[in-house]
């Protein structure tokens, strides 16, 4: 029988990888059908899913091969088991949220398909809020994923305070609330974590229908608990007014506390020691105007570790962004993780009138090790605008034309002995060529990983002395 050409739709796909997302979702040849709940039905292909999961492999190829076509899922939704069997077509999977990732999560494990199960922990790490790192942390345990249990950790250090006034913190368990608590590396002071297990603790007495009184709190508190609590970091007056009151220590406790303050005591601090706000890197600003893309990549390597906490950007405005922007970080060519930068209150600056300038912040720090090259990926369409160019205002009567990834300004200058960066375009496995950097990132935010301290490091993107800008420039650019 005879093909007319509409239907050769084989060779109007290059690769294979295009014919097989295009067999995604569609009947055609299809010999399995997944049947869901609310009747929604998705057709799928035995093989595809065979070369993928050794599960299905088992499924439908092994000796005890089960003749069937349809498959009942009641476990999850249809939704989620779609984004499930993307990734298995077409090596693409799109996460709207960290809930959604930790479905897609969980069936990535049920059928034994780990490269995407590496996809959705690389998202939700990236992108889990405080509240959400607790119950990540407990998922992560109960599937072993290391990695993302010493991420849960890292946000919940960083976000200590947040996490102690939010309501997931009652509802917690007595062994994370040990845990939290012996963690010297939360970033609290001493008498908001006092507060926070206060509270944890009327919680639990009005559960179990006692009285909430001192005796009852330090009951279900436990001795491992309150031993914890460094009541030596706060001030006389903060624990004679606010710890005293709570009628949770004995009569004893609170005079040993006393003499130790008399006697200038000291325990191990907390990170709420260290200082805990981001440095920023200060410079010039920007002049953009209409003109050709700029690069949506900046390959950085640091002279010492930092913690990179995130960034200012440039867009033309702030409906371009709202007030988020996803990002891949990669190291040495490897992606290793996918990130959401979200804005705080009043960064976003527009005084000029053909762009604006934003600073976003990472759910956490993320910790840069030295001399090693990173990458900073910008996704998504607000991020490879083509309506820009960039005039520096350091420079004098010259405008340098961003055409491609590969014009970027390199820079080893720093006002800092501590830290010195060094800065260019395109994604780099090795090696920082010197090559120079323009595109839409415009400061780096960041803090010294040895002391944890503000820092006045200052390194601007595009500072370079005027000779190396001219070096540059492509022919027949001006002002």
């Amino acid at each position: 029988m005879a093909v007319n050409e509409e239907e050769r739709w084989q060779a109007k796909k290059s690769t294979v990888l295009e014919r097989n997302s295009f067999m995604f979702k569609n009947s055609l040849m299809s010999d399995i059908k997944f049947v869901f709940p609310n009747d929604t039905i998705i057709p799928a292909h035995k093989y595809v899913l065979a070369i993928s999961s050794s599960v299905f492999f088992s499924m439908f190829y092994s000796d005890e091969t089960e003749s069937r076509n349809t498959i009942e899922i009641t476990d999850c939704d249809a939704a989620f088991f779609l984004n499930f069997l993307r990734f298995i077509y077409t090596d693409e999977v799109y996460f709207e949220n960290v809930d959604c990732a930790m479905k897609v999560w969980n069936i990535a494990e049920k059928y034994d398909v780990p490269l995407l199960a590496r996809e959705c922990v690389m998202f939700i790490d990236g992108n889990m809020n405080p509240a959400q790192s607790i119950d990540v942390l407990r998922h992560a345990r109960e599937v072993n994923e290391k990695t993302l249990e010493t991420a849960c950790w890292e946000m919940i250090d960083h976000n200590a305070e947040t996490i102690s006034e939010d309501e997931c913190f009652l509802r917690i368990e007595k062994e994370f609330l040990l845990s939290f608590i012996e963690r010297s590396s939360l970033h609290i002071e001493e008498t908001q974590l006092f507060h926070a297990i206060n509270r944890w603790a009327v919680q639990r007495c009005k559960e179990n229908n006692l009285a909430c009184d001192g005796p009852n709190k330090r009951s279900v508190l436990g001795e491992d608990v309150l031993k914890n609590v460094r009541f030596s970091l706060m001030l006389p007056n903060q624990f004679t007014d606010q710890v005293v009151p709570k009628n949770i220590l004995t009569n004893e406790e609170v005079i040993q506390e006393f003499v130790r303050f008399s006697q200038d005591y000291s325990e191990i601090t907390r990170a709420a020691s260290f200082c805990t706000r981001y440095c920023r890197i200060a410079g010039d600003s920007l002049n953009l105007q209409t003109g050709v893309q700029l690069s949506h990549t900046l390959t950085l390597k640091a002279s010492k570790p930092v913690l990179l906490c995130g960034l200012q950007f440039v867009f033309e405005d702030s409906k371009e962004t709202e007030g988020h922007l996803s990002l891949v970080l990669w190291r040495q060519g490897v992606k290793i993780k996918h990130l959401t930068a979200k804005s705080q209150a009043g960064s976003w600056n527009t005084g000029w009138s053909f762009f604006g300038e934003n600073k976003v912040f990472f759910n956490r720090p993320i910790s840069l090790d030295e001399d090693t090259c990173y990458t900073i990926e910008l996704l998504g369409a607000s991020s490879r605008s083509t309506k820009y160019y960039v005039r520096c205002s350091n420079t004098t009567g010259i405008t340098q034309r961003a055409s491609s990834d590969h014009y970027s300004r390199p820079t080893n200058s720093s006002r800092s002995t501590d830290v010195t960066f060094k800065f260019c375009g395109g994604l780099f496995k090795d090696h920082i060529p010197e090559n120079p950097y323009f595109g839409l990132i415009s400061k780096v935010l960041f803090q010294d990983f040895s002391t944890k301290q503000l820092s006045s490091s200052e390194d601007d993107i595009y500072s370079v002395s005027e000779d190396l800008y001219e070096e540059y420039l492509p022919h027949g650019v001006s002002d």
